[in-house]
């Protein structure tokens, strides 16, 4: 139940994603907004298919959240810790999926343009600078020890590519839920 006087705030009223994810866009100031994402995760007993459509489901609907927005993700984590594949190491294999996809394409299109370009006029805003597309790729590809200077050449054959990501993810997930069970 929403109180009156948040509720007249909301630019949108809670909206319920599949059975069980629940998100409201809340504005914050200088036209920012945080996503919150309510979840029930499905326990450790629970189908694998299951667990599988429903980390498929908040993978996808993450990737859908406005980049300039913050997103919070509430909920039980804990059914997570088992065979299931992080939401991490998920966001991991995607985002190196599509990096491979982009250096892939020929030279002339938009997005291995905007990939590969550089900043040659202009100047960068005072203070900490923005996570650029560049930077979370670098964190992934050094994350997943894939060297950052020879992705593209691995990424050229997309058999040997895709067996990579495979690797790194799954190297990733194993051991952020080590390191997670260690705590």
């Amino acid at each position: 139940m929403i109180k009156n006087s948040i509720a007249s705030k909301l630019e949108n009223m809670p909206t319920g994603h599949f059975d069980r994810i629940m998100s409201v866009r809340l504005p914050l100031h200088n036209k920012q907004h945080v996503f919150l994402l309510s979840i029930c995760v499905p326990t450790l007993q629970a189908d694998p298919a299951e667990k599988y459509k429903f980390y498929t489901n908040l993978c996808r609907l993450t990737q859908k959240v406005p980049a300039d927005d913050k997103i919070i993700i509430l909920g039980d984590f804990n059914a997570r810790v088992g065979g299931v594949t992080s939401i991490e190491a998920m966001l991991m294999r995607t985002q190196l999926r599509w990096a491979g996809h982009v250096s892939r394409m020929e030279d002339h299109h938009l997005p291995k343009i905007v990939l590969y370009g550089e900043l040659v006029i202009g100047c960068c805003e005072r203070g900490a600078p923005k996570r650029r597309y560049k930077d979370s790729l670098k964190q992934y590809l050094s994350l997943g020890h894939i060297d950052c200077h020879q992705w593209s050449i691995l990424a050229f054959n997309l058999d040997s590519w895709r067996h990579t990501i495979h690797d790194a993810a799954a190297s990733f997930g194993n051991t952020h839920r080590v390191s997670l069970e260690e705590k």
